[in-house]
């Protein structure tokens, strides 16, 4: 089973969803650069109860690591299965624009790589409803399916020399475009074709593999293993945890800023050991 390292979460009114299905809120997490995604990381007490999740688990645990307490806690990173307290959160977010909800209000839809198996999709249904959400009102969706309808919505143009060719959401019957999915732990493809009455059929099942940015955070990690020695990376990585954090969050960050047009060169701060 591979696990995306990045979370999400969105919502939509009813109201919203029937003046325009793209829109949508969402919560934005702290981090050097505000993203609606946060790193799917879980910080447990030595007793293994919860402490704290995403950027504020790894910047407890970097804080207990300069203070050299960090060694009886769990820091676990690079999964996704965060439903700990997820729906408190999501109705807090929901309450804040508007009152009188309740759980019973809700249809959940949790999204899921296309390469899953059917244990791993029914692991994440059994994980969801021991979290408190109501197995009637909640949804599976594999990933490259969700991005395609919502492709069917958005306003997305495709242009060549400057001149508008089609619009993705214009697209007539009998059309078929592919949709590729590229996230933290996987990438999903899926084919769909454009039925009569402006549905969609798939014409492949969906498919993918754990090429995401995972693979990538890897060889970065590989890359400095090999220019420092495995046994310097290996003490830096256990006996500096704080610096290992500071080093891998800015990856993070300079990573996000790359585009197929970028010509700078990425500058590194790198703790002294």
């Amino acid at each position: 089973m591979t696990w995306n390292n990045i979370l999400g979460i969105r919502f939509s009114f009813r109201h919203q969803f029937k003046d325009d299905p793209t829109k949508c809120s969402g919560r934005i997490w702290k981090a050097n650069i505000g993203s609606f995604k946060t790193p799917t990381c879980i910080l447990l007490k030595p007793d293994k109860s919860f402490a704290a999740f995403g950027y504020d688990a790894e910047d407890k645990y970097s804080q207990l690591a300069s203070d050299d307490e960090h060694r009886n806690w769990y820091y676990i990173k690079t999964f996704k299965m965060r439903l700990h307290d997820e729906t408190d959160d999501m109705l807090k977010l929901c309450h804040d624009q508007a009152t009188n909800i309740e759980e019973k209000d809700i249809g959940w839809v949790i999204t899921t790589p296309a390469i899953w198996s059917n244990a791993a999709k029914q692991f994440m249904r059994e994980a969801a409803i021991k979290a408190g959400i109501d197995n009637a009102s909640l949804t599976i969706a594999l990933e490259p399916e969700a991005a395609s309808i919502y492709c069917r919505h958005a306003k997305l143009h495709a242009y060549q020399d400057a001149q508008l060719l089609t619009s993705v959401a214009q697209l007539t019957p009998l059309t078929r475009y592919a949709i590729l999915d590229a996230g933290g732990g996987t990438v999903d493809i899926t084919v769909h074709e454009v039925n009569k009455d402006g549905t969609l059929k798939e014409i492949y099942q969906a498919n993918g593999g754990p090429w995401g940015g995972t693979m990538v955070d890897d060889e970065f990690k590989k890359f400095f293993s090999r220019i420092v020695g495995g046994s310097v990376w290996h003490t830096f990585q256990n006996e500096f945890m704080d610096d290992y954090l500071e080093l891998v969050r800015e990856f993070e960050v300079k990573k996000r800023e790359i585009s197929p047009d970028s010509e700078n060169k990425m500058m590194f701060r790198v703790p002294l050991l």
